[in-house]
């Protein structure tokens, strides 16, 4: 299955799930009575951090959260992505020791980047348990996933609640990724089923204090070594109704991590005219202070 294939696929379990959810009397557990009310409620993210003089970088991170709530049935649409640029310190001197003058010679470069976007649909069976069908695409070419598209299908309960801002649910689903790789090793097989574990929580602390941690494992169901995991740690504080102060931690675990390609020099520094695949870092942490704004 192409990657195309395999988004349009995500869409059409979702549009599917929706076309056969019918009345009920539950919604899933943490919709917010507000949130019932509204139907459909919005929620954007944005962080800029720009540096200058003796060194140059600029940074920019989105993120927009669409939720429509009606009875029991509920779906969610997210995109977002970060954007980092900075400008090495390779200057130079012209002249002589007496009379120079300073080069930079570089512009800013790219230094991170990366980009996402899904969806799902969730229907209540009762107030503990719940089904669900989604998927998504992220681009992460620091990482070396020029492409991947995932869509998946399971079940979740609802272990603990709190009026409608503290819980804990767990999620367990099928899932099928296929993905294009910024620089593939021979034999690569880039689609695959798999199993995926999420874990959801959130309590709240004092008045405007909101703590989030979620948790998801990724195992690939044809390789078992091929696994990945991630881990968001959020806390936001709530300035008024409409604006919040958002700071948070990612953690992104690659077990098999992928490859990137490299020039090859000979012990002498000279290039060979050859280059090699060397495999990218197992971990990769995400640090973001923005401001939240809900609509």
């Amino acid at each position: 299955m192409s990657g195309r294939e395999a988004f349009a696929t995500m869409w059409a379990v979702l549009l599917t799930g929706a076309a056969i959810a019918q009345g009920g009397v539950a919604a899933p557990p943490e919709i917010t009575d507000e949130q019932r009310a509204k139907i459909w409620t919005n929620e954007a993210e944005l962080s800029w951090v720009a540096t200058s003089g003796n060194a140059e970088s600029s940074s920019l991170g989105a993120r927009y959260l669409g939720l429509w709530v009606k009875e029991r049935n509920r779906f969610e649409f997210r995109v977002g992505g970060i954007r980092a640029e900075s400008n090495p310190s390779d200057n130079y001197a012209v002249g002589t020791p007496d009379d120079f003058e300073v080069v930079d010679p570089t512009d800013a470069e790219l230094s991170a980047e990366n980009y996402y976007l899904n969806g799902r649909y969730d229907r209540s069976i009762s107030d503990r348990t719940f089904w669900f069908a989604g998927g998504g695409w992220i681009r992460n070419e620091f990482a070396g996933i020029e492409n991947r598209y995932l869509v998946e299908a399971g079940i979740g309960n609802l272990w603990w609640k709190d009026g409608d801002d503290q819980w804990w649910k767990t999620s367990y689903s099928l899932t099928f990724t296929n993905e294009d790789l910024v620089a593939p090793p021979p034999d690569y097989d880039d689609s695959f089923w798999g199993v995926r574990l999420a874990s959801d929580y959130q309590n709240r602390f004092g008045e405007n204090t909101t703590y989030q941690n979620i948790t998801v494992l990724d195992v690939n169901g044809e390789e078992t070594d091929d696994w990945r995991g991630s881990m968001l740690n959020a806390v936001t504080v709530s300035i008024n109704k409409i604006l919040a102060m958002k700071v948070a931690y990612l953690i992104l675990y690659d077990n098999t991590p992928a490859f990137e390609e490299l020039a090859l020099f000979d012990p002498d520094g000279e290039p060979t005219g050859d280059s090699v695949l060397a495999e990218l870092d197992e971990v990769d942490t995400v640090f973001t202070t923005s401001l939240v704004f809900k609509f």
